[in-house]
């Protein structure tokens, strides 16, 4: 999952707590108004085949469908005249008026994404995720380092299974994906 748009929110976020220079210090209304900021987004969930990826938009429940286009084109750089939006099956233009705030927007949630279909394009699909390799260890010092073997192991096989179940719903999604587009 890409979290470019809460990091977008975050960054600024963190740079005015840990800021040295007294003056650009946050007060505490400074603080909490920004955290109130972040708190009223709204998350709208996009499965992108062309990418093999979810993404999360934050956005203000009080914009709109072109605001939300903006958003996705920056997420994931394809530009608004380029996306063709997609809810269970239908095109989201269909199901709401483009004028409509967020906030009244159906339900989507991770299971049940926008799908964010791309004008025909020759791109491959690639994974990028990086599987980590199993620790080697050595027959003589097995008891001396068993529990932070142990330990590193446990982290790999948890890990991969995150993975694993991150792109076993991937795949229901582009399952998804292709039954709705066809």
């Amino acid at each position: 999952m890409r979290f470019l748009g809460l990091k977008n929110f975050l960054l600024p976020f963190l740079a005015g707590l840990l800021e040295r220079d007294s003056e650009k210090t946050w007060n505490f209304d400074t603080y909490f108004q920004k955290i109130q900021e972040i708190i009223s987004k709204t998350v709208i969930h996009v499965f992108s085949p062309e990418h093999f990826s979810n993404f999360r938009i934050y956005i203000d429940r009080n914009q709109n469908y072109t605001n939300l286009q903006e958003l996705i084109a920056t997420q994931t750089d394809v530009n608004a005249a380029s996306q063709l939006l997609l809810f269970e099956g239908h095109l989201l233009t269909d199901i709401i008026n483009p004028l409509q705030h967020i906030a009244n927007y159906p339900n989507i949630t991770i299971n049940t994404p926008i799908f964010l279909l791309v004008a025909p394009s020759r791109k491959q699909l690639m994974l990028d995720q990086f599987i980590p390799e199993f620790p080697i260890t050595k027959i003589e010092d097995i008891h001396s380092a068993e529990r932070a073997q142990l330990r590193t192991c446990l982290n790999v096989v948890f890990f991969i299974k995150r993975l694993v179940v991150n792109i076993n719903l991937k795949q229901k999604l582009l399952q998804d994906a292709l039954r709705h587009s066809m």
